[in-house]
């Protein structure tokens, strides 16, 4: 996960690439889901409660991460299927 959230960075704020909506931002949100789930469960199984600090915060990362997404998502979606009709070249008869 650290890495995957320093190229993640490095991609935004050192390259300047654009932050946009494209289909491989689920490639890096859907991972922070499944590491939280998976520390919680991991403490679960080897009865090591101190791991559980850990979801108890990557849950709300994951939750934003996730709301953004979707959120970018719909706009992206809304913008790209919305009707457009040009008033002026329309004859009435």
């Amino acid at each position: 996960m650290p890495l995957r959230i320093g190229l993640t960075a490095w991609r935004h704020l050192a390259a300047r690439h654009p932050l946009a909506y494209g289909p491989q931002l689920w490639g890096m949100v859907f991972p922070l889901a499944m590491y939280t789930t998976g520390t919680l469960r991991l403490s679960d199984a080897l009865a090591l409660p101190f791991l559980t600090l850990i979801p108890q915060v990557t849950v709300w990362v994951a939750l934003i991460a996730w709301l953004g997404t979707t959120t970018a998502m719909c706009l992206h979606l809304v913008r790209r299927y919305r009707p457009t009709a040009d008033i002026t070249t329309e004859r009435w008869p």
